[in-house]
């Protein structure tokens, strides 16, 4: 009689030449006469599940297991064929099993991250994708599991930087690029995470993913204000699948930025009613529902997105914001303020305000008025630039949309030209980025050589602007390179009531941006540093400033808009006082606002809200504000 060893072993080798039937039926022959062979049950279970049958296979491997032998193989192969029929939780078991017997076995680890980011319990899948890449941390599919995982825990930054390492290692899956383009679009970074839609397109992935992608695309223009290109690349993701909830949700969003409220309506109310709720599709249907009444029925189907598992922090987080504003518009001040804390809770904490006053002092100690003597060039070598600063939400919007009006003026925008010039000084000059060892090695020549970097990013805005507007509020902080760069260039410096301004940007997404906007001691804490800091700068600088209350322009528009006009040295235009008519793109929260007349509620808004602003008037009173 031939040996079961022997037979396992023909068997084996029928198996390895792909002849399952032939390699079953050994299997078999020696069961017929050993039904207690743990061997010959291991192999029938690897042979039935490579025919396809998981479920067959698993009862195989569960019977050579119960014959006695702990084999971590034998466990490893009924966690595959569980996890193919249906049973994760027992495919999990069997792989901690093979844990216990062969600590750090990788196959193991790599599949319950598997299992665990099916289950969205994102950070166990995230640890054993770690344990996957500590023994082979060239694999790839670890790589970019990982940075899926993270991505569903909203640590994008980490997940941006797992799915460019996985870009090396799988440079032609679909998926890496599809994935690193999300994180990008989620970190603001809308020219990057186009390029990777496109690369994830030109693998030629499935046609439902090339629907995702072109919608993706759709929004990292729509969110650089290239609203023709965004509406184009929508429409064609809507040409393949009409029902696509996200491709609607962005063309609805391109009519709304177009005052096509009608259109915006018209188009995303059908989506707006299925189940379970999209939540791009909700959100847009929140952000028009109320020009036609239905602003409860936008609550309602908030609330409806909410009871979804699957909800990304980021997503749970757009809903908060999209609900914190419908609740405030209609007086219900109470739960707005839960939903833009819950809102912006979900961003955790990741600043520091002791870094930042830290900051600001040593701003404060480096720049001195011989400083400023000795850097400020003889002449400004350009008319063109604007300046327009302040705390976000202060009105340096609603100025630079009265401007923009003026046919002899370019909106700019926010220009992110200036911190880069000052980023970039360190390297540059090759010392460390100490600012008193910064402001000791900058010359003449240095502060002349930025103007002209500067001036040049102003003139690709409008080549035949006389001014061109940058408003972005945070270069306060750089103006000591203002007033040294552009000497007697107008400075518009926008003010706002202090809670008015710190409310208006808590009750903001900001998304990447402005972190300390997510707490209200920081928020205080960061509004008294940049008091402070201007309050050294007009000592110290020789400014061409003027200061613009926003109360002062809801209250007397054209008073205000004349003197503005004025101080940047052109003629009045009444196209200004039409500001709410202008078409000109605004990217920033406050485009809604400056496409509408003048309106007083936004004024004292933060009385509404006394109740819940402890914390920030503590702060405020602490820097004697």
């Amino acid at each position: 009689m031939t040996s079961p060893k022997v037979l396992i072993g023909r068997a084996a080798g029928h198996y390895a030449s792909g002849n399952l039937k032939t390699a079953a039926n050994l299997c078999r022959r020696v069961l017929k006469e050993w039904p207690r062979n743990a061997d010959a049950l291991h192999l029938l279970g690897v042979v039935t599940y490579k025919a396809g049958d998981s479920r067959r296979a698993a009862r195989y491997l569960k019977d050579a297991l119960a014959q006695g032998r702990a084999d971590p193989e034998i466990y490893r192969n009924l966690g595959f064929a569980l996890r193919d029929s249906g049973d994760p939780a027992g495919a999990a078991h069997s792989y901690r099993e093979v844990l216990a017997l062969t600590p750090g076995d990788p196959v193991s680890h790599f599949q319950l991250g598997v299992i665990f980011a099916e289950r969205d319990e994102a950070e166990q899948a995230v640890w054993h994708f770690d344990q996957v890449l500590l023994h082979d941390p060239e694999n790839g599919f670890a790589q970019y599991n990982r940075a899926k995982a993270l991505l569903a825990l909203s640590r994008i930054t980490e997940a941006e930087r797992g799915y460019a390492s996985a870009s090396r290692l799988l440079a032609t899956d679909y998926r890496v690029y599809a994935g690193w383009g999300m994180a990008l679009s989620i970190l603001e970074r809308p020219e990057e995470a186009r390029r990777k839609f496109v690369l994830a397109l030109e693998q030629e992935p499935p046609p439902p993913i090339t629907t995702d992608l072109l919608a993706g695309i759709g929004g990292t223009y729509h969110d650089q204000g290239g609203l023709d290109e965004a509406r184009a690349k929508y429409e064609a993701a809507r040409e393949r699948d009409p029902t696509h909830p996200d491709a609607a949700a962005g063309l609805a969003a391109v009519y709304d930025r177009e005052r096509d409220y009608q259109g915006s309506y018209d188009l995303i109310r059908p989506f707006s009613a299925e189940n379970p709720p999209n939540v791009s599709v909700v959100v847009a249907f929140a952000r028009v529902a109320p020009h036609f009444g239905e602003a409860e029925k936008a609550v309602e189907r908030l609330e409806a997105a909410f009871a979804q598992d699957s909800l990304l922090p980021h997503q749970n987080r757009r809903l908060h914001f999209a609900l914190g504003k419908l609740r405030d518009s209609v007086g219900e001040w109470d739960a707005a303020f839960q939903d833009y804390r819950l809102a912006n809770e979900l961003y955790g904490d990741s600043h520091d305000p002791e870094v930042y006053t830290q900051i600001t002092d040593q701003k404060i100690k480096a720049f001195g008025q011989a400083d400023a003597a000795r850097l400020r060039l003889r002449k400004s070598p350009s008319e063109l630039p604007v300046f327009i600063l302040g705390m976000p939400r202060s009105g340096t919007s609603l100025v630079e949309q009265i401007l923009s009006c003026h046919p002899r003026v370019a909106g700019g925008g926010e220009l992110f030209t200036l911190p880069n010039i000052v980023g970039g000084l360190p390297g540059q000059l090759g010392i460390e980025a100490d600012l008193r060892s910064l402001i000791g090695r900058i010359d003449p020549g240095t502060v002349e050589t930025a103007a002209r970097t500067y001036v040049e990013a102003l003139r690709a805005v409008d080549p035949g602007a006389a001014r061109v507007t940058d408003k972005l509020p945070h270069n306060f902080e750089h103006l000591w390179l203002i007033a040294a760069a552009f000497p007697g260039a107008p400075i518009i410096h926008c003010t706002r009531h202090p809670l008015d301004t710190c409310l208006s940007c808590y009750f903001q997404d900001f998304a990447g941006r402005h972190a300390y906007s997510r707490n209200l001691t920081h928020l205080g804490r960061h509004y008294a540093d940049y008091r402070r800091l201007m309050g050294h700068w007009r000592d110290t600088l020789d400014l061409n400033m003027m200061e613009v209350a926003y109360e002062d322009v809801v209250r007397d528009t054209e008073v205000l808009s004349r003197k503005i006009v004025a101080f940047c040295g052109l003629d009045w235009d009444p196209a200004c006082l039409e500001f709410h008519e202008n078409r000109r793109y605004v990217g920033t929260a406050s485009f809604d606002q400056v496409r509408r007349p003048i309106y007083a509620r936004s004024v004292g808004r933060y009385r509404h809200y006394e109740r819940h602003t402890g914390e920030l008037k503590d702060a405020l009173q602490v820097a004697a504000i």
